[in-house]
């Protein structure tokens, strides 16, 4: 090899030493994933119910005020998107008594309202559309005679497999029915979204959960039955494994396996009046219907008064534009009932 051979290799060796010397330098060391101790899956569920517990037993529940939201929904498929945000007050109470109220201008005007008491939940949105979403619980089965033994299809639909009642079926057997999914931002959703609920204790049964240890989360998988009793995945509750161990994100699954709805809880601070922690950030999308909800709340306070049931605005008198019973082919306009307010 000639000289001028050897000096171009080694001035090639050079550069590729001070290349990787740079990728060194700008990219740090590898670092291996962090390593948590693991825990059974009934510990990841205290930590949670620990956490939760004062929010539960509180007579008034949880508020959160003031808080800024903003939020993306199109009013049916095809229509436009809408996007705009607003402040607003939130309130909740176990086991669904919530109310997320949004308001503008000098006015104090309500312009969305988001809700769910013991027997109803509605969405009432008012720029532009004015229109009111609601739809009812389905009323608890009547409990089995002493000594009757449930059929295996009976213990199948009694099911309970999310730490939430679920609304009435997303479907409907009636012509021109409107489904669950109809409603853009559904406040049965908001209501686990928020993290601060009871855990089920009870793991047993075939709506289990079923539990996962991940490098980073604790996962709940919440099973479902279709009406030909094939099971799928309904829900997902991923737990961090790092303090402070609580909801991080949950998934949302329709009967096909797509995702119908995911939620990210961040900025964990703690609520006043308790030691408890709750999540300052909250984001909602709903892939299907390209819609989503962004929660930035300031403030979390545990509450001591009684909390009020929220009433569904209809019941208050509301006259919207246009009204949809979800769940039924109720569509109409307001006209005729009796006038009022929120």
């Amino acid at each position: 090899m000639g000289i001028r051979e050897s000096c171009l290799r080694l001035f090639s060796l050079r550069r590729a030493t001070v290349a990787v010397a740079a990728g060194v330098l700008t990219t740090g060391c590898v670092k291996p994933p962090p390593a948590y101790p693991f825990v059974p899956m009934h510990e990841a569920i205290r930590r949670v119910n620990a956490n939760n517990a004062p929010f539960a037993s509180a007579a008034g529940g949880v508020k959160a005020s003031p808080l800024d939201a903003a939020i993306r929904f199109r009013e049916h498929e095809g229509a436009p998107a809408r996007q705009f945000s607003f402040s607003g007050v939130l309130g909740f109470h176990e086991p669904r008594d919530m109310v997320l109220q949004l308001r503008e201008g000098l006015g104090n005007t309500v312009v969305l309202q988001a809700g769910s008491n013991e027997s109803d939940y509605w969405l009432w949105v008012k720029p532009e559309i004015d229109t009111l979403w609601w739809g009812t619980y389905p009323k608890p089965a009547p409990e089995s005679a002493p000594g009757t033994e449930p059929s295996a299809q009976d213990r199948l639909g009694e099911t309970t497999s999310a730490p939430a009642s679920r609304p009435a079926s997303a479907g409907s057997s009636t012509p021109g029915a409107r489904s669950l999914g109809d409603m853009p931002i559904r406040p049965d959703d908001l209501i686990e979204v928020l993290g601060l609920a009871i855990l089920p204790t009870d793991t047993t049964g075939p709506g289990g959960p079923v539990y996962q240890s991940q490098p980073t989360r604790n996962v709940l998988i919440f099973l479902e039955y279709d009406e030909t009793g094939q099971g799928y995945i309904e829900k997902e509750y991923h737990l961090d494994r790092a303090p402070p161990y609580l909801v991080r994100e949950l998934l949302f699954r329709d009967p096909d396996g797509r995702v119908r709805m995911n939620a990210a809880l961040t900025d964990y601070r703690p609520v006043r009046g308790s030691g408890s922690l709750a999540a300052h950030k909250i984001r909602i999308e709903w892939p299907s219907a390209d819609s989503w909800l962004e929660l930035r709340i300031r403030r979390f306070t545990l509450e001591t008064e009684p909390f009020l049931s929220p009433q569904n605005p209809r019941e208050q008198g509301v006259r919207a534009r246009r009204e949809v019973r979800v769940g039924s082919s109720l569509e109409e306009p307001a006209e005729g009932r009796p006038g009022g307010a929120m």
